[in-house]
């Protein structure tokens, strides 16, 4: 779980300045796919995300890009009501998740994540560390 502006102070919703707060829940960090390679959907998940002080969630937002320097192309975009309520299909590879959850007041946070899908996970030298293995995408002759 991935947490976006949280409070001045301590830990959200405690203290005297609390702030609303965008969550990425899901997807996380790595998303395995079928051995296939083929596309995966993925629950597009904000459970934990919080409005202002005295208001409601009145939306989340959700878009998806590829993470490509220079040729960022949209995927997905999502508006919902509920905070689990969104699903996206992606083939293997890197992408930019951002959030923006509204309240009734008009008031957002905003959180952006890099999100990997890999077919394969590869075992770094520290044996408590896997590394997604994501294929390069070749572009031109």
């Amino acid at each position: 779980m991935v947490v976006g502006a949280g409070q001045i102070g301590g830990p959200a919703g405690i203290g005297p300045n609390p702030v609303m707060m965008a969550v990425i829940k899901s997807p996380p960090q790595i998303v395995l796919s079928g051995r296939d390679g083929g596309n995966v959907s993925i629950p597009l998940d904000a459970t934990g995300s919080l409005p202002a002080p005295g208001f409601l969630v009145d939306r989340y937002s959700w878009t998806v890009s590829t993470q490509q320097a220079g040729n960022q192309v949209l995927l997905s975009q999502q508006t919902v009501k509920q905070a689990n309520a969104a699903t996206v299909s992606l083939p293997v590879g890197s992408y930019i998740v951002t959030l923006v959850v509204v309240d009734t007041g008009g008031r957002n946070s905003t959180l952006t994540k890099v999100r990997v899908v890999s077919s394969t996970l590869i075992q770094s030298k520290d044996p408590a560390v896997f590394i997604a293995a994501v294929p390069k995408v070749r572009c031109g002759p």
